[in-house]
């Protein structure tokens, strides 16, 4: 009887062993997988921000696209407007050098003029004074 006592202990003890070392492994699994849990929404937390932040990214770009084609379009309207600008310059130049040509021409007009005004008067007063000693 003692044997059987002994054997069923030893086997008691054995069994309670398995249950322990089941019990501790199955525990240490669960512990395991409640730490990959506790990863995975971590790692779903972080996959969230960083969408957000590739998000706020692509808005920026998009704006800064947009703003680089404004840029562009200011670039080749200045460009435009620049061109105008000195043609407009140029033609002003031109302008105010026929001006002063002119005025130039004007004033030696004017002189003339007033020579032939001046020989004419003396003409006039010579063929006057002519007509007065003949009469």
């Amino acid at each position: 009887m003692f044997e059987v006592y002994f054997f069923r202990t030893n086997e008691i003890t054995l069994s309670l062993q398995l249950i322990l070392e089941f019990n501790s492994t199955f525990y240490s699994h669960e512990d395991q997988l409640s730490d990959k849990e506790s990863e995975l929404d971590s790692f779903m937390r972080n996959e969230e921000e960083k969408a957000s932040m590739v998000e706020r990214a692509n808005k920026v770009m998009n704006r800064m696209k947009a703003a680089e084609l404004r840029v562009q379009s200011l670039e080749v309207t200045n460009i435009d407007l620049t061109a105008k600008l000195e043609s407009g310059k140029n033609a002003y130049l031109a302008a105010v050098e026929n001006e002063n040509k002119a005025k130039s021409e004007l004033k030696a007009c004017k002189e003339r003029l007033k020579r032939l005004e001046e020989e004419q008067t003396a003409i006039i007063a010579a063929i006057r004074k002519e007509e007065r000693r003949k009469v």
